[in-house]
């Protein structure tokens, strides 16, 4: 992948994790068959979290794809790979629980395609289709009951957005 795709989504990580320094390191074909995750970020000892986001070279393509294609619909690959971004960056912001990550994340999902280049319909559109295509399959880890509109996690509430409503920092 190239350097200007990785410095991209590194701006907009760092405005998800609303600090400055992030780096996303997209894995070339090799590496991705060492990493187990579409996306991970290592946390220390101390529970900081590293600078860096490490995304598969697939999520890194598919993002790419969807750009290149002038963020119009995307497909089910491309959804899934904006959402990856977007958990990895809100893992970069401090919060570990898997769980709390993804729920946080759909709710930035919305402002990251935009940020991207979607426009607001198109980028509304990929949040309710991860919400409601794909966030129901996920493994027990990284849903919760407090993920729902008007829930504990919602930062939001009474806004009648969900996912999405979240815009990003700075």
């Amino acid at each position: 992948q190239s350097a200007k795709l990785e410095d991209r989504l590194a701006e907009v990580a760092a405005r998800v994790a609303d600090r400055p320094g992030v780096v996303v390191d997209c894995k070339n074909l090799l590496q991705e068959l060492l990493q187990e995750k579409p996306g991970q970020v290592w946390f220390n000892a101390d529970g900081t979290p590293s600078n860096t986001a490490e995304l598969s070279w697939e999520i890194c393509d598919d993002i790419d794809a969807w750009l290149d294609g002038g963020s119009g619909t995307p497909t089910d690959e491309q959804v899934i790979a904006v959402h990856v971004l977007t958990h990895e960056a809100v893992h970069l912001g401090g919060i570990r629980d898997e769980a709390q990550t993804e729920c946080l994340a759909m709710q930035y999902d919305a402002a990251v395609a935009e940020a991207l280049g979607a426009d607001p319909i198109t980028a509304r559109a990929l949040a309710e289709r991860y919400a409601t295509a794909f966030y129901p399959r996920m493994r027990g880890d990284y849903r919760h009951y407090n993920c729902a509109e008007g829930g504990p996690w919602d930062r939001t509430p009474r806004d009648g957005v969900w996912p999405g409503g979240l815009a990003l920092p700075g």
